[in-house]
């Protein structure tokens, strides 16, 4: 009887912690489930969740010098919540030697604008920071950078490429689709949601099985599947007919993975790692059918994926790196 009062108290006090406000979002205590293994579909949601948490963290140590901190009621019934704020601190402490007893803030640098999540600072000293979940090692993950804007880094342009000779067809599969004029459509396709294709997304996610938007209608799912099979025959015809541009690609790299600290968590642990740049200044390359392999400094290969990022043939054309 005794030990069921001391449980239904534990669970009434759990369901009383109050939310904490950070970064434009709100922080409930079963937040802590975003450092599991997730499904892929919500990678996106879970990221800025868990950079909010780190920073929400590193806050909460710096905002207030009594006991009333917002986050200390989720380290007293909470061990994963404590291990989190443990394995944190021993990162800033161990990995990049900061003295935890001294003031530090995390500012959010996230977004396209940015190559790394944020920036962590401490008596004028800055590092930037880029997060990333379940690996201890860059190498495992599906990619370190993602150039958008790809046919920069190419000798012609795909998203013109794509415009002149598949978008129309995809069109034609629909009464209800127009194509957007040309000039509009390269200014605004390497965006997440460009407005003159607003209708393409819909339409695509509406077909696609493992959208939350997903109708079942059978002339939204072909036309999500004739959308796959035209960006993959597109990227494939055109690799094989452009050249990549070493020396834009190698300055890209250089400019954004230089001062660059990864933070790597897995298995309840944060791990530090900083790449050589012998690791992605690229020597030559070759062409397997939708990527560049390509040859680097110390000899090793590396991954030039060409992929669309929000729906294929629809939006958001990029590299994936690897």
């Amino acid at each position: 009887m005794l030990l069921r009062q001391v449980l239904l108290q534990y669970l009434q006090n759990i369901r009383s912690l109050p939310v904490i406000k950070y970064n434009n979002e709100n922080i409930c205590y079963s937040d802590i489930n975003v450092f599991n293994l997730s499904s892929k579909n919500m990678n996106d949601a879970n990221n800025k969740k868990r950079e909010s948490i780190i920073g929400s963290i590193i806050d909460n140590t710096r905002i207030r010098m009594d006991a009333k901190k917002p986050l200390n009621d989720y380290y007293r019934f909470s061990r994963r919540w404590n291990d989190i704020k443990d394995a944190i601190f021993n990162y800033i402490h161990n990995e990049l030697n900061i003295n935890i007893n001294k003031d530090i803030t995390l500012t959010h640098k996230g977004g396209r604008k940015y190559n790394y999540d944020f920036e962590i600072t401490s008596e004028n000293t800055k590092y930037n920071i880029e997060l990333k979940f379940n690996i201890d090692d860059v190498r495992q993950a599906p990619q370190f950078v993602s150039p958008y804007n790809p046919s920069k880094y190419m000798s012609s342009s795909y998203e013109e490429y794509y415009y002149d000779n598949y978008l129309p067809r995809l069109t034609s599969l629909r009464d209800d689709l127009i194509i957007p004029d040309k000039h509009t459509y390269l200014q605004e396709i390497n965006s997440t949601s460009p407005n003159c294709m607003k209708k393409y997304q819909e339409i695509y996610y509406n077909g696609c099985k493992a959208s939350s938007k997903y109708t079942k209608d059978t002339s939204d799912i072909e036309f999500y599947k004739l959308a796959n099979k035209l960006s993959r025959e597109s990227i494939i015809a055109f690799i094989s007919a452009t050249a990549l541009n070493i020396d834009m690609l190698n300055a890209y790299m250089g400019n954004t993975q230089n001062n660059k600290i990864y933070m790597l968590y897995k298995n309840g642990k944060f791990h530090k790692q900083v790449i050589d740049p012998r690791k992605y200044m690229i020597v030559s390359y070759t062409k397997c059918k939708n990527k560049f392999v390509a040859k680097t400094q110390d000899g090793n290969n590396i991954d030039i994926l060409l992929r669309w990022k929000n729906g294929n043939g629809i939006a958001f054309p990029a590299f994936q790196i690897s």
